[in-house]
């Protein structure tokens, strides 16, 4: 079954992303927290409403998103509506990936290295990789891994969020 923790960075680091300026519109992948609970979920936001609350105990709910502060869904209760409180957008592997740029100062690649457990990604100088590293962030997960790599990129000023 579809593991979105597997796709999405966790929600700290949605957090700093939102902090740093990563774009919070469209469609896609969002960490919410409800009004009610105060607790933070992943829902999947399509670009004409709909969105399908992930639960972690894999129980999956048909939902559609009535405003920005509203989603209202049907379950084995009647009809609900979840107040949302807070919205975070939680790029996916793919949607990093696309922010990343393959060469930096025209001299560091980029490089990606599946680990037993987790991800290495750096920036690295082709010429001498073992010795002339720009940056690299290790993860358990890749698409936090990818995010972690973003930050850094942003924060040292090696890229920006305007559009893609």
């Amino acid at each position: 079954m579809f593991d979105p923790q597997k796709e999405v960075p966790s929600l700290e680091l949605c957090k700093r992303l939102k902090e740093l300026g990563y774009p919070q519109d469209g469609g896609g992948w969002y960490w919410v927290k409800r009004k009610y609970d105060l607790l933070w979920g992943l829902y999947l936001k399509f670009q004409k409403g709909w969105v399908e609350w992930v639960s972690w105990d894999n129980n999956n709910i048909k939902c559609y998103w009535d405003t920005s502060t509203d989603i209202r869904y049907d379950n084995a209760q009647g009809v609900s509506i979840l107040r949302i409180d807070e919205l975070i957008k939680a790029p996916t592997c793919r949607e990093l990936g696309e922010r990343l740029p393959k060469l930096v100062l025209n001299k560091y690649s980029l490089y990606y290295t599946q680990v037993k457990d987790g991800w290495i990604i750096d920036y690295a100088n082709s010429s001498n990789p073992a010795n002339d590293r720009l940056n690299w962030e290790v993860d358990c997960t890749e698409p936090n891994v990818r995010a972690e790599m973003i930050i850094w990129l942003k924060e040292n000023g090696y890229i920006d969020f305007k559009e893609k």
